[in-house]
């Protein structure tokens, strides 16, 4: 007690039924003479207690460890792969660089073997083509043939669009060269029999399934010698702007098809012939589906032939070159941001 008048320290007594730990504490008073305080405590509980808390804490410790080294390894494959990703994306994007490139040099070769639009201006001087494929390629093409007395136009729609439309542009072209240039008289009624007879023709197959090619046609014959224009068309109309007004003559209800399945004979649809006497400063236009169904407008509509013949007559006083401008901006503002639903020809020209 001459160092200190309380000393405190902790024991351990192990016994076969289990350790025990012991708080042991002497105090001398300062008040009292030859007496001194002994305290013992049982503080095995809070031993209990504080080991469970430092195994607690170690494995918490433990799981953190093992989270980040988790953490690590995802990011690490995160990285990877986001590497991975960048690769292939690069690479999808110089592929479609390429097939882009591919399909544009395809539609200038396209150009090339569908020669219609080059054409149209050294017989139709005054003469227009607003031409909006859906994608770059596209299946509609114009024939434009001058054979003696007889001028041809012809406006088709080949089925589908993109690649698979051009290429059955490229057989609907052919045949439809075949057509005009075993008519004598140049008549479109017997153009398009032909031209459907030729298709039926080619398009014979072993196979029970429907052929699902086909062709939507407008075709016109002008006489200049006489200003007789005759036309006749399969799903495609005439429209003739005349004095302010639009008249609408509508092609016959067929198309150029298949209807019906391989050994069956396909009968031959009968197309309607049209003869309209033309007047100096007469329009004339026909267009393909693509046009006339295009979804727009405030109320999201199809812009349909009557308003379509209404664009032609508000700009018909215009120069060719201004009116092209002007009709092209009113189908734009008429489709707005709606995705184009075809492809969309419109070809005319002005006696």
């Amino acid at each position: 007690g001459q160092g200190t008048s309380r000393i405190r320290s902790e024991w351990i007594c192990r016994n076969p039924r289990g350790n025990r730990y012991l708080s042991l504490e002497f105090t001398i008073p300062s008040g009292l003479e030859d007496c001194l305080f002994v305290t013992l405590l049982d503080i095995s509980e809070r031993m209990r207690l504080e080991q469970e808390l430092r195994d607690h804490v170690q494995s918490l410790e433990d799981r953190v460890k093992g989270r980040t080294r988790d953490l690590q390894i995802a990011n690490q494959k995160l990285n990877a792969e986001g590497e991975q990703r960048q690769r292939l994306a690069q690479q999808v994007r110089e592929s479609l660089v390429h097939i882009t490139q591919g399909v544009i040099t395809a539609k200038k070769i396209l150009e090339v073997a569908l020669p219609g639009k080059a054409k149209l201006k050294s017989i139709f001087s005054e003469a227009m083509v607003i031409e909006r494929p859906r994608d770059i390629l596209g299946g509609d093409f114009l024939h434009v043939q001058g054979n003696g007395p007889f001028d041809t136009l012809a406006l088709v729609d080949s089925t589908g669009h993109g690649i698979p439309g051009a290429m059955v542009s490229l057989m609907g072209y052919t045949l439809l060269q075949q057509a005009i240039s075993s008519t004598l008289d140049q008549s479109p009624k017997q153009i398009l029999e032909i031209f459907h007879d030729a298709f039926v023709e080619r398009m014979k197959t072993q196979s029970e399934d429907p052929q699902m090619y086909g062709f939507d046609a407008g075709i016109i014959t002008f006489e200049r010698s006489t200003s007789r224009l005759r036309f006749a068309g399969a799903k495609e109309d005439l429209y003739l702007v005349r004095d302010g007004e639009c008249q609408i003559h509508r092609g016959s209800r067929c198309s150029i098809e298949l209807t019906t399945f391989a050994g069956v004979r396909n009968r031959s649809p009968e197309f309607e012939e049209t003869t309209i006497q033309l007047r100096p400063g007469d329009q004339v236009y026909l267009n393909t589906d693509g046009v006339r169904d295009q979804f727009g407008g405030p109320n999201n509509r199809k812009l349909g032939r009557k308003r379509f013949a209404d664009i032609l007559v508000r700009h018909a006083a215009l120069p060719l070159k201004e009116r092209k401008k002007a009709i092209q901006k009113d189908l734009l503002l008429w489709k707005g941001a709606n995705a184009k639903v075809d492809d969309a020809t419109l070809v005319g020209f002005e006696v």
